[in-house]
């Protein structure tokens, strides 16, 4: 009998199934999280929250669509896909990597520092779309992401897909 190794604080879906691990699969959820405009989960810590999200990433990216099947085979939703797999540019933001400050205007810096590696990347993996795009200002987030929104808009991009993780990190 083969050993399957139960993860433990794997939050990442790809190299959950790369590697084998063992996986309850809760992939019907995806499905029935499609009915929601925005939602919002509330579980304790070590529930799996970031492995949902890293598993949504995967099932909404747009750049994952020729991985479908090897990353969802097997799955619930791998047999019964939604019409919105893997349509969406995504963007991902986590909290967890927030460097705190000693003051208000050090952790405003450190906060747009932290999310402007998250549009930029979402830029870089769809290249394809995105040509030789530039920002026009870099280093300020909202402005970044105000570009590449009102970029992506205007050449009729497929929408984008914001997931957060860890939101709740600056109140524990």
């Amino acid at each position: 009998m083969a050993r399957i190794t139960i993860p433990y604080a794997v939050a990442d879906f790809i190299d959950l199934r790369e590697r084998g691990y063992y996986y309850v699969d809760k992939t019907e959820y995806i499905f029935r999280l499609e009915d929601y405009k925005a939602p919002i989960f509330l579980r304790p810590r070590r529930f799996g929250k970031s492995l949902l999200v890293s598993t949504l990433a995967c099932y909404y990216d747009r750049t994952k669509a020729n991985r479908f099947d090897e990353l969802f085979g097997g799955t619930w939703i791998g047999n019964h896909p939604t019409k919105e797999h893997n349509r969406y540019m995504i963007i991902r933001y986590d909290f967890s990597k927030m460097v705190m400050a000693d003051t208000i205007e050090g952790l405003a810096q450190n906060f747009n520092d932290l999310n402007c590696g998250p549009v930029d990347v979402m830029v870089e993996h769809n290249r394809d779309l995105f040509g030789d795009f530039q920002f026009t200002t870099r280093g300020d987030a909202s402005k970044m992401l105000e570009e590449v929104l009102s970029y992506a808009r205007s050449h009729e991009f497929p929408k984008v897909y914001i997931l957060i993780d860890e939101y709740d990190n600056f109140t524990n």
